[in-house]
């Protein structure tokens, strides 16, 4: 299981020399007649090829519900790698920029990333991998770890989030993040106001605050509320990206009270 989470999150992060590599998603930065415009490193012939794809997202959907604490957090690691090459086009596997926002594939990178990567997080976070029995050998080894990553620490004040719910954050923020910039540039080119009762012209979105609003505790005002947030320009990152903390916080966390705001 290990192995499998470390080779697809190498994959998403172009491991085998494919860091500097350009690849191209499904559907966008490929020739008319298939060519490839740029060298493809080992992340690019993962990312253009939909059964490798699959593949290497099977690979992190069944790691990333191992009952190990490492394999969990090595495989949300990769799903956030996977998400910023989708969405980037695979220019990059540590952040989004603006460019990738103006890209004219970036509404299908949308798609794409959430089928790949937002959809099986969603479904990891109403159905967290279940703890070692408390009789087995792999219990004793991993127990004790299994429960600290699922669960806030005290010491840290009651804010805290637990390391699987910062992993989840950390896997979520750029797919969502990139999908208000995109539906941002989408509004400005239309001439329309990026208001979240025009989030239903732009399905990737629309689909994401869903799963976000059928998450235990968080209900369609909460998620309202975030996404005015996340569309607000005069908002920082740190601010948009605690709302989006907070409620993935209120799903997973067992003490998280609903409503409470994480700086």
């Amino acid at each position: 299981g290990k192995e499998r989470t470390s080779a697809a999150a190498a994959a998403a992060k172009g491991g085998g020399g494919g860091g500097g590599g350009k690849m191209t998603d499904a559907a966008a930065d490929a020739g008319g007649d298939g060519a490839v415009k740029a060298p493809l490193g080992f992340a690019g012939i993962v990312f253009t090829n939909e059964q490798v794809l699959e593949a290497v997202q099977g690979a992190l959907c069944m790691a990333v519900r191992w009952p190990d604490p490492k394999a969990v957090s090595h495989a949300l690691s990769g799903m956030q790698g996977v998400a910023v090459r989708l969405m980037s086009g695979g220019d990059t596997y540590q952040a989004l920029r603006d460019i990738h926002a103006t890209h004219p594939e970036a509404p299908h990178r949308s798609l794409l990333a959430l089928r790949a990567v937002l959809k099986p997080l969603a479904a990891l976070c109403a159905a967290p991998p279940a703890a070692p029995p408390g009789d087995s050998a792999l219990h004793t080894v991993i127990g004790k770890p299994f429960f600290d990553f699922f669960n806030p620490e005290k010491q840290r004040g009651p804010s805290a989030p637990s390391p699987f719910a910062e992993g989840v954050t950390s896997a979520f923020w750029p797919i969502l993040w990139g999908m208000c910039q995109v539906f941002i540039q989408v509004c400005k080119k239309n001439h329309i106001k990026a208001t979240p009762d025009q989030v239903v012209n732009f399905p990737a979105l629309l689909e994401a605050c869903q799963l976000l609003a059928s998450f235990r505790r968080v209900d369609q005002h909460t998620v309202q509320t975030f996404l005015a947030a996340m569309l607000e320009e005069s908002a920082d990152a740190k601010f948009k990206r605690g709302a989006l903390r907070n409620i993935v916080r209120v799903a997973v966390d067992p003490e998280a009270a609903a409503g409470e705001l994480l700086a």
